[in-house]
């Protein structure tokens, strides 16, 4: 219990020091306004009686002349980093951190068009090729995109169904209106084939089948042979008794209620 207790007069004791503080708001009267940042900073930190921290992505030998000899020490920093830093107080300590840098990007904008209608283009893909990851856009419905692209210098790419793809150069330019080209394709045929084996429960006329097993079990010199006697509303006719004799076949012929002509051949 006692641990505890020593532990949390710590902790507040930190606080309190830390409020108090207050390193940025100290007002500081330096003597030197010129020289390096690594110098001026050593400068303004003995004067204000406390440690400045910082790494080696500090320019501290880059050359810089203040405006003014007497300020806070939130101004001086304000003044030499132009709100580049963070700053973090620590005790009687401040630890001073550079930014990241951010990437600088360049916004592009502009419509597309067809080049012989003139008409708005929607849904063309635009984007830069090999980007990783992958940099793009989709123009709208009314033609018009935007892609940011890290340099003037990169490829832009656009492709479209029924367009030849295109692919230009920003430059300087920060506004372009692009004229796709149509792709025409010329077909001299087209030849289509459907087949489709219809069902038997959606045929309106009788349907026959005579399957190879069948066929296997007798004796047949031809085609017309394997149909006799095997199929219904079929017959088969020998012209005479000689062998070799031609057949006759007859589908809905002389058995038909309504029609005593062959069906299919005779």
């Amino acid at each position: 219990m006692k641990k505890e207790f020593l532990f949390i007069l710590f902790l507040l004791g930190s606080v309190r020091i830390y409020a108090q503080s207050d390193i940025l708001a100290k007002k500081v009267k330096i003597e030197a306004t010129e020289g390096t940042v690594g110098n001026i900073l050593k400068e303004i930190s003995d004067k204000g009686g406390f440690f400045i921290s910082y790494n080696q992505d500090i320019p501290k030998y880059k050359y810089i002349t203040l405006k003014h000899s007497k300020q806070t020490v939130q101004q001086y920093l304000d003044e030499i980093f132009k709100k580049r830093i963070y700053c973090v107080e620590f005790g009687n300590k401040l630890i001073i951190m550079q930014k990241p840098a951010l990437p600088k990007v360049y916004s592009i904008r502009g419509k597309v068009v067809d080049s012989e209608t003139k008409e708005t283009i929607p849904g063309v893909t635009i984007f830069i090729p090999g980007s990783e990851p992958l940099i793009g856009s989709v123009s709208y419905p009314s033609g018009n995109f935007q892609i940011d692209v890290p340099s003037h210098e990169d490829i832009v790419k656009l492709t479209c169904i029924g367009y030849k793809s295109d692919s230009i150069k920003p430059g300087l330019s920060n506004i372009i209106d692009i004229e796709l080209n149509p792709d025409k394709l010329e077909l001299d045929e087209v030849e289509i084939t459907y087949n489709q084996k219809p069902k038997e429960e959606k045929v309106n006329s009788a349907v026959s089948n005579i399957t190879a097993e069948k066929l296997e079990r007798q004796p047949l010199n031809g085609i017309e042979n394997a149909l006799q006697g095997n199929s219904t509303g079929v017959h088969v006719v020998r012209n005479s008794g000689m062998p070799g004799a031609s057949l006759q076949v007859k589908i809905r012929g002389i058995n038909s209620l309504i029609n005593s002509d062959p069906y299919l051949f005779p």
